[in-house]
């Protein structure tokens, strides 16, 4: 079955009855995106298979997938099938995509496996002493320093965090302060005002002896509060 919002991906493909049908909504289950072009396959598991292959498309769509290599995969224009298997729990879901995902370690396998949730406890814990080496952080650092050395990059970044969605949200959850019955949105902005350190306002914030020094509660916390 070919999905009409994505032409020429042929999006669904029963497991069991290899009929090319939709899942039904609310089905639990095991699913694949295979790329038979390739060969390459991502497998997960579900609650609702319905709403996640729509995920996977919509995040394609935008040039959002958390997996770059399936985003990758999908900007090709290469054939994608998403092949699914129901099941009774999401246990059971859980062991069929483990089992595929231990099948298929190499290079053809598209999940990552490093912060895959149906990774081990043992093989966690070894990922996480990974991350701690000195060979990984300076590594993660010359990444992050490259990124950064990207002016297109650095200027989506900076226009993003200067627009007023994402300082709206910032100020949100800042603790805001009042002094001498002027409100600030935070430390910072009240020490460039008054000229005082960050850390004098925080003492005088929690010193009975300066009534007008007092922290606020954050926007978000009011919100939530009267709602």
């Amino acid at each position: 079955m070919t999905n009409s919002r994505f032409p020429g991906i042929r999006t669904y493909q029963n497991a069991e009855t290899r009929a090319h049908e939709p899942p039904g909504p609310g089905i639990v289950g095991a699913y694949a995106l295979k790329f038979p072009a390739t060969g390459h396959e991502y497998y997960g598991s579900a609650k609702d298979l319905r709403k996640q292959i729509n995920l996977h498309l919509k995040r394609l769509a935008k040039g959002e997938h958390h997996s770059s290599k399936v985003q990758r995969l999908f900007n090709t224009g290469a054939p994608m099938v998403f092949a699914y298997v129901s099941t009774e729990t999401l246990e059971e879901a859980r062991a069929i995509t483990r089992e595929h995902i231990d099948a298929l370690r190499g290079t053809r396998l598209l999940c990552n496996e490093r912060t895959s949730p149906l990774q081990s406890r043992a093989s966690r814990a070894k990922a996480k002493l990974a991350f701690q080496t000195e060979a990984y952080k300076i590594k993660a650092g010359k990444s992050r320093k490259a990124l950064w050395e990207d002016p297109d990059y650095r200027e989506r970044l900076l226009t993003k965090r200067a627009s007023p969605e994402i300082q709206a949200k910032r100020a949100a959850h800042f603790r805001r302060i009042s002094i001498d019955e002027v409100v600030y949105p935070g430390l910072t902005a009240a020490a460039r005002a008054t000229g005082l350190s960050r850390m004098t306002l925080d003492r005088r914030c929690k010193d009975s002896d300066y009534p007008t020094y007092f922290y606020l509660p954050p926007l978000m916390s009011s919100a939530r509060n009267s709602t």
